[in-house]
């Protein structure tokens, strides 16, 4: 079945927006704006490197688009699940090796990241530096600054259980922030129906985001999002039980976490809870939710870290940093340019058209965590990584479109925007 007009549409504009905030990019440039962003509107460098690593996620890509609905579909659920699972790594693996297998390990060898904090915790024992983390916040690198001390704790337990170096660090990562595409299938089949997930698998094996699955922290923080809003949907579709609020608190838990991962993930985790509280009509699993959110957050603040100074600090920094170089106005239209590259051409096209009702709430939801982080003016450039958990459950609007038989047309563009993009940029994670 040909695209339709409003599909096509959808793209058009995404391709024109896209050649407008590049050219705008140079004029400010030429005035004497520094954007900080050299590939601008992405965060990289623009250089074109054709090499032989391509032939490997060109074909895995190739396979996905050949049979990926169809193994999908035969497979029983929980296989299906575990495979998408293991897809969506050797993918992301196999696109991020495409130009030297350094690339799965850049982020963590960056003196801008987390690791380089590592010998400080080390030094200070995890108690000490969790109590002066906002305190000392001035003397860590960027990425550090930026967040609170989820992910530098995350670090230190991978060294306790034996996983030391970056190597391995690495390796447990990629093999986490992969688990996303199970547990966002899961919330579709909860919310809508197993045939719906089954169909959007190959789209969230195969699609731009999985670019940063294997070489950022942002992974695991979209895995944290997706993993706690799958217990939340298994909870609301199973009958009233202690059970079923067993698994609300721990998507609670889960949400508390993330929160303490990334300060920009609390329009995103609000905002799904309350989609899949609205869909399921569960309310009174809010209750259980919330002490899950609680428990990990006074855990944190009896351990000494202040969430909402370590936020203010975060804003401070950011402000007299890198976000004086970068005007607002530019940003908050390269911004959603960017984004709409990142979820790919079908979900734009699936945007464009009517949502299925099922998962529309879902997806308007994280639509409106994206409105809000655009419009705070905290995540000027950089949303390829920053906004990375947004992404799969903006995706979820592909529903409809993946059951359409032009569908494998449309995975393929998907496929194709991943390797243009790692073809034609050099990425810092």
């Amino acid at each position: 079945m040909p695209a339709r007009p409003p599909e096509l549409v959808g793209v058009g504009v995404l391709a024109v927006a896209l050649l407008v905030v590049i050219l705008w990019a140079a004029v400010l440039r030429e005035r004497g704006d520094d954007l900080r962003v050299f590939s601008a509107p992405f965060f990289g460098l623009w250089r074109y490197r054709l090499r032989v690593g391509f032939a490997a996620p060109i074909a895995l890509g190739a396979l996905v688009i050949a049979y990926g609905r169809a193994v999908a579909e035969r497979l029983g659920w929980r296989t299906a699940l575990l495979a998408s699972w293991a897809a969506t790594a050797v993918w992301s693996i196999s696109l991020s090796a495409a130009t030297g297998w350094s690339g799965l390990t850049r982020s963590l060898r960056s003196p801008y990241d987390y690791a380089p904090v590592l010998p400080v915790l080390h030094r200070l024992g995890a108690g000490s530096f969790i109590r002066n983390y906002v305190a000392d916040l001035g003397r860590y690198p960027t990425h550090v600054k930026s967040h609170p001390p989820g992910m530098v704790l995350t670090l230190r337990i991978l060294e306790l259980v034996g996983l030391r170096g970056t190597g391995w660090a690495a390796t447990a990562l990629i093999a986490l922030a992969a688990s996303t595409t199970a547990a966002v299938a899961l919330v579709v089949a909860r919310l809508a129906d197993r045939t719906s997930a089954r169909g959007l698998l190959p789209f969230l094996v195969c699609s731009p985001w999985t670019l940063l699955v294997a070489t950022s922290a942002d992974g695991l923080y979209a895995a944290t999002v997706a993993w706690s809003v799958a217990l939340l949907a298994v909870a609301a579709t199973t009958a009233p039980s202690p059970r079923a609020s067993a698994v609300a608190v721990g998507a609670g838990l889960l949400v508390g976490c993330s929160l303490y991962f990334s300060y920009g993930l609390v329009p995103l985790a609000a905002a799904l809870v309350l989609a899949v509280l609205t869909r399921t009509a569960r309310w009174r699993l809010a209750v259980p939710v919330i002490k899950g959110v609680i428990a990990v957050a006074s855990a944190w603040s009896l351990a000494g870290f202040d969430w909402l100074a370590g936020l203010s600090a975060a804003r401070g920094f950011y402000a007299e940093g890198v976000a004086r170089s970068r005007p607002y106005s530019y940003f908050l239209v390269a911004n959603l340019v960017v984004f709409g590259v990142m979820v790919g051409p079908a979900t734009v096209a699936a945007l464009s058209r009517r949502l299925e009702p099922r998962v529309a709430g879902l997806v308007a939801a994280a639509i409106a965590a994206v409105a809000i982080a655009d419009v705070s003016g905290l995540s000027k450039g950089e949303v390829e990584r920053i906004w990375l958990p947004f992404v799969p459950f903006v995706m979820v609007a592909l529903v409809g479109l993946a059951r359409r038989p032009g569908a494998r047309s449309w995975l393929a563009a998907q496929a194709a925007t991943a390797v243009a993009l790692q073809l034609l940029i050099v990425w810092p994670w």
